[in-house]
């Protein structure tokens, strides 16, 4: 009865002319648990149809996700059933929400485009973000490389950043998954996200000061481009720079093929990395790009760069941070 009078009460509050103030969370999260469907397109319809805000219509879509999708730990065990052709022609999100709608598990490129391709229905922009995250249980020494997925939404005329998979609970040592709610990745600030989620597009730390990570005293942050284009080797090895304005870098990445030209399609988004127009990032192309496997890179450092990031293809590979003659990664971080 309790359940069934606040959902009551998310209708009455919803239906008041000129409602200003959002429905609260809680009574938000009641109608979100209360829905299902086995349809995108229709379960996002069901969750937002009481919801005039962008925020609750996000909350309810978010809270769903997080209460419903169990992460694989384990991995699958079975053989995976064959493709659905009816899928076919559909957008990725979507043709991954319906898989993860009928499995009702996934992991976190599974959260995040099941959340995206939710909010796409539901008239909301969302994007899926790569990036790195610390984790303890991982002790392979593979680099900096994106291993995490995560979302940035907008509404209210900004973006937020969510993740649907931390928030929806903890996997122990013998890998089994826990549910256990997290309200901290709902929304959570950005300053305080970037401390343990680092998007390999800066832009979507949504900060205009981007703080480097410990883990760049040992190694460059590759971006996924970089297992696209094989990169081998970089030079330097760590992933800090220490220099001053007018120093002269010179850079260099080793490709385990040369590249010919037009065998590999370029991304083409590292140019619109919104962090690039502050000033304090560059953007460094190679001298030459195809027929080599060693790509050398020069610049020029300009005052007030604070990243470099070296591009194959105008793809964005290895990243790069620029730190003042004597000052350590930990002051920069804590700047």
């Amino acid at each position: 009865m309790r359940f069934f009078a606040l959902l009551l009460v998310v209708f009455l509050l919803c239906s008041l002319p000129g409602r200003a103030q959002r429905v609260p969370d809680p009574l938000v999260d009641a109608h979100a648990l209360s829905v299902d469907a086995d349809r995108p397109d229709s379960l996002a319809a069901r969750l937002t149809a009481p919801f005039r805000s962008d925020r609750e219509k996000v909350r309810a879509l978010f809270r769903w996700v997080a209460h419903n999708i169990a992460y694989e730990a384990r991995g699958p065990r079975s053989v995976r059933p064959a493709r659905d052709t009816a899928l076919d022609g559909l957008p990725l999100d979507e043709r991954v929400a319906y898989s993860v709608l009928r499995r009702r598990a996934g992991v976190c490129e599974n959260y995040a485009r099941l959340f995206n391709c939710l909010c796409r229905f539901a008239g909301i922009r969302s994007e899926m973000v790569a990036g790195y995250v610390r984790n303890e249980d991982d002790r392979s020494d593979r680099g900096l490389l994106p291993n995490h997925s995560w979302n940035a939404v907008y509404f209210d005329s900004a973006w937020h950043l969510l993740d649907a998979t931390w928030a929806a609970g903890y996997v122990r040592a013998n890998r089994e998954f826990v549910r256990a709610y997290d309200e901290f990745y709902f929304l959570t600030p950005p300053e305080q996200l970037v401390r343990n989620h680092y998007p390999e597009d800066l832009r979507w730390t949504l900060l205009q000061t981007i703080p480097p990570m410990r883990e760049l005293r040992y190694s460059p942050f590759r971006t996924m481009a970089s297992l696209k284009y094989r990169v081998r080797a970089f030079s330097p090895a760590g992933g800090t720079i220490e220099a001053a304005p007018g120093d002269t870098l010179r850079l260099s990445v080793e490709l385990q093929a040369p590249l010919k030209a037009n065998s590999i399609a370029a991304e083409g988004n590292s140019a619109d990395n919104l962090y690039f127009a502050t000033g304090r990032h560059a953007l460094v192309a190679p001298s030459a790009s195809f027929g080599t496997r060693r790509l050398a890179y020069t610049y020029v450092l300009q005052p007030g760069v604070e990243w470099i990031t070296l591009l194959c293809n105008s793809d964005g590979i290895v990243h790069y941070r620029v730190l003042p003659r004597g000052r350590s990664l930990a002051s920069a971080a804590a700047r």
